[in-house]
């Protein structure tokens, strides 16, 4: 299986985007699984604030875990940040946008809002397209950062 594969299957098993998106790098960036599921928690719906897209907020922290020197230098914390710039700059041509509201067309935050959200199939048909792609930018990117490119 791809890591593309382990993400959505982990999105279909109930873990939240922004989970499953780090949970299926955690292994190759030296994560342990349950850390990873419980630091990208409070990035995905419905515990999120109305704010940036899990799935994309999942690749950040796998993109950030790939950081030189722990990000402590202002050269390694400028290199991360041209990388979550580019990340962010495909996944918002891609999907329109950065935040969940705007990409799900409702508010994940609420259990109406999830209800809703089911309900009309946004789910699947805006939640999981968003883990595909914030993967898909993700792998494109570690590979690139793997050949020094």
């Amino acid at each position: 299986m791809t890591d593309e594969d382990d993400a959505l299957e982990l999105f279909a098993d109930g873990f939240g985007c922004s989970q499953a998106v780090l949970g299926a790098y955690a292994p190759a960036l030296g994560l342990d699984f349950g850390t990873a599921m419980r630091l990208a928690a409070p990035f995905s719906a419905p515990l999120c604030p109305d704010g940036l897209c899990g799935a994309l907020s999942g690749a950040l922290m796998a993109l950030s875990a790939t950081c030189r020197s722990d990000c402590v230098t202002p050269a390694a914390r400028a290199d991360l940040r041209a990388l979550t710039d580019e990340l962010s700059d495909a996944f918002r041509a891609r999907l329109g946008s950065l935040v969940c509201r705007d990409i799900v067309v409702c508010g994940l935050r609420t259990a109406a809002g999830m209800a809703e959200a089911r309900k009309r199939g946004l789910i699947a048909t805006r939640c999981t397209p968003a883990v595909q792609v914030a993967v898909e930018l993700l792998e494109a990117q570690l590979s690139r950062l793997a050949s020094g490119t």
